[in-house]
Formats: structure tokens, sequence, C-alpha cells
């Protein structure tokens, strides 16, 4: 059983030790309703492309996990997006180079980034 918080669009399984995510979680029917996502302070060496298949989310946090990179499909599939946080992700070398259009944060403070996506210069909401 899944050991975490899932309510009104919200999911919290911050701090689960997860390596994976759950198959429930990813499940286009639940991404579908998910707006404010808490994936942080697990072992996540990737996210997979159904589990942003989320088109009313606007928060992600999955800092201090093991990611190596988020799905290319991000900017298209989960274009809400407002608050992207993957501080701490110490093997996170590439994001892509389109993100969601909404994208106000985005925190990559600690990760070894080879380079700044060119896409980012075009987020006219990013603070």
């Amino acid at each position: 059983m899944l050991k975490g918080t899932r309510n009104h669009g919200g999911l919290n399984i911050a701090g689960c030790g997860l390596v994976e995510l759950p198959s429930e979680v990813v499940d286009t029917s639940v991404t579908s309703r998910m707006k404010v996502v808490d994936i942080s302070g697990n072992m996540l060496e990737r996210i997979p492309n159904d589990f942003v298949q989320a088109p009313k989310m606007t928060r992600l946090n999955a800092s201090a996990n093991r990611l190596e990179a988020l799905p290319l499909t991000i900017a298209t599939t989960a274009p809400k997006l407002e608050l992207l946080d993957l501080h701490s992700n110490e093997l996170l070398r590439v994001i892509p180079r389109q993100l969601p259009p909404m994208l106000r944060e985005l925190d990559v403070s600690g990760c070894p980034l080879a380079e700044i996506p060119a896409g980012i210069l075009q987020l006219s909401k990013l603070r």
C-alpha cells in the first residue's frame, strides 16, 4: 500500500524511500487530475512519461532525488506547470529544451547541468 497522501488533485509521497513511482500514481486516470505533486526526498532516477500526462498540474516538487533526466514531453503534457523544483538532484545533467510555457519558478540548484537550455529564455513568466 502506498504511504503518503492523495486528495483533491494533490499527491504527496515525499520521503517515502521510493526508487520508482508506484503504478497506481502513474496511471493517466490519476495524473490527469493532479494539480500539486510532491515526490521529493526519494531515490527516484526517472519520472515516467505517463506521470507528466498531467494537464492540470501546476506544481511539481521532485527535489532531492537521483533524477538523471526529465520526460522530454513535459512542456506539452503539463502545460499549466508553474513551479518545477528539481534542486539537489545530483545526477541531473540535462533538462528538456522546451519547458512548460506557464513556468514561473524553476529551481535546479545543486544539479550538475551540462547546459541551460536555450528555450528557458523564452519563458516570459519565469522569475
